[in-house]
């Protein structure tokens, strides 16, 4: 009996061990083929690279890590960067690091067609940081507008809001006049706006989330920052034919990552037929709530 404690003890330890120092300071790179409803076959292909809450600034995420992350999208070739919000603003006014290094490692991020980027929830306090950092890295930041993008003389939008716990942007008055036919790429860093999406939005891509950072084996996270808790968790996502990728982003806040790796996620678009047609995927099961409220009051409203 003492021997099979001692096992347990160990395996938890090393579990604990790889969750902290091990798993926040990998990247992996995410591959994944969309077959979208809403889609044109001229831009069968198009390659596009997801990055989301890189938070700059955190634990293993330095100037170094960022190079590494730059490199990494760069080799892959995309017609189209879109960077998910959470650049973090407080954390890079507190680290090592000099605003214009990290504007000069950004700048080298290469999209044959177009960079783009929403600000998320840690990117407004304080204010005016990540705008002009992310601009003058030449980024498009989307705040409630629609950048119009001519790809192989086919028109393709690309749409993005403010944070929705920062704001209160009007989806109405965005969508208003957007229904032409032309695939719409929807850009936003909280993924709970999505069941309020029109029906012609082509693809809506998010982060926020982080994959819940640890998350079980059909348990899922317990620590997901959605009023949906597991349902749009990580990953595809796929309602009534409309379609949603959430990545489990970069950065750490916790100072653990388990069974769920930071990543740099490559989405390759195509139209869908009637042999790969989703109608919906299968939904996520597991906590059925966000815990992360109840722990901000333990540990800090005692």
């Amino acid at each position: 009996m003492k021997k099979v404690i001692l096992l347990f003890l160990f395996i938890c330890f090393a579990l604990l061990y790889y969750a902290h120092f091990v798993a926040p300071d990998r990247l992996v790179l995410r591959k994944k083929v969309l077959f979208l409803h809403r889609w044109c076959t001229k831009l069968d292909g198009l390659k596009v690279v997801l990055l989301s809450d890189i938070h700059f600034g955190a634990r293993y995420i330095d100037l170094n890590k960022l190079n590494k992350i730059v490199d990494l999208v760069n080799r892959q070739n995309p017609d189209l960067i879109l960077f998910a919000g959470d650049l973090d603003a407080e954390l890079l006014m507190f680290s090592n690091a000099d605003k214009n290094d990290v504007i000069k490692i950004l700048s080298r991020l290469n999209a044959r067609y177009f960079k783009g980027a929403v600000l998320g929830n840690h990117d407004y306090s304080p204010p005016c940081i990540i705008p002009g950092v992310l601009e003058k890295s030449h980024f498009t930041v989307l705040r409630n507008k629609v950048a119009v993008l001519n790809i192989s003389d086919t028109k393709l939008k690309i749409a993005g809001i403010d944070d929705i716990w920062y704001s209160r942007p009007d989806l109405n008055s965005l969508f208003s006049g957007q229904n032409d036919g032309a695939p719409l790429i929807f850009l936003s860093h909280n993924l709970d706006v999505f069941p309020k999406l029109p029906d012609f939005v082509s693809l809506t891509l998010s982060g926020h989330t982080h994959g819940g950072e640890i998350s079980f084996p059909v348990l899922g996270s317990p620590f997901v920052p959605s009023k949906y808790a597991q349902r749009y968790r990580k990953g595809h996502v796929v309602e009534n034919s409309r379609h949603l990728f959430v990545s489990s982003g970069i950065g750490t806040l916790s100072g653990f990552r388990f069974n769920n790796a930071p990543e740099v996620v490559i989405l390759e678009l195509r139209q869908e037929t009637q042999k790969n047609k989703i109608q919906n995927t299968k939904p996520k099961r597991g906590f059925s709530r966000d815990y992360i409220p109840l722990i901000r009051k333990y540990f800090y409203n005692k």
